[in-house]
């Protein structure tokens, strides 16, 4: 069954271009789209999206606004912000008010494709530039307070990217054996990093093999 996706944008040729890119390269459904927050409320009283990718230009105040609305009136319902210009609190905030993925406006469309299809699956996804935020939102909204970061945390993507950098093969390498971009690698491992508490691949590695989780033979 094809993932039912929801675009609110504040242009309509974002929209429309957004609507072929994921209903043609993806196979997406597209079956909603708004141009401001007080439409998209309208049409999901009737239009149940697995996906709302949310994409506005306003202050952060009022994006955390609609992140909670949205949350608490529409639990089941998934959302993506694209962070156009969002702090660190700011993503903070949308994450704890709900959001289930951040990208950044650099992000790829293979990034945004592979973002819905973590999120609909009830996992999380980030794409931020700066490690140091990613890991902060990680750690606070993400992740229980714990002495214990497990495995278990990570997505099954990043449990693979883990694995192959484990066995010593380059971004390009692991982009290539699973199919995705070298810059949605550094994305994974920039979550891993975050979610184990670990600063470098380095250290990546010195807890794979600690927990047996790369055959060294």
């Amino acid at each position: 069954m094809k993932k039912k996706i929801f675009i609110v944008d504040d242009y309509n040729i974002y929209r429309e271009g957004l609507k072929l890119l994921l209903e043609t390269k993806a196979k997406f459904e597209v079956i909603g789209e708004a141009s401001t927050p007080q439409y998209l409320f309208l049409q999901l009283e009737e239009k149940k999206p697995d996906v709302i990718i949310l994409n506005l230009l306003l202050p952060k105040d009022s994006v955390i606004n609609i992140c909670h609305k949205l949350y608490k009136e529409f639990p089941n319902i998934y959302f993506i912000i694209i962070a156009v210009s969002l702090t660190e609190h700011a993503v903070l905030e949308c994450v704890i008010n709900g959001a289930r993925g951040i990208l950044s406006k650099d992000s790829t469309s293979e990034q945004l494709i592979e973002a819905i299809n973590v999120v609909a699956s009830g996992e999380r996804y980030l794409n931020i530039p700066e490690p140091e935020i990613t890991k902060q939102v990680i750690q606070h909204a993400y992740i229980k307070h714990s002495e214990d970061h497990d495995f278990r945390d990570l997505s099954s993507r990043e449990q693979e990217v883990l694995k192959l950098f484990a066995k010593g093969l380059s971004y390009k390498e692991i982009g290539e054996n699973l199919n995705i971009s070298p810059r949605t690698v550094e994305s994974h491992k920039n979550n891993i990093l975050a979610k184990l508490n670990l600063n470098s691949v380095n250290e990546m590695i010195k807890y794979a093999i600690k927990h047996n989780l790369i055959n060294l033979e």
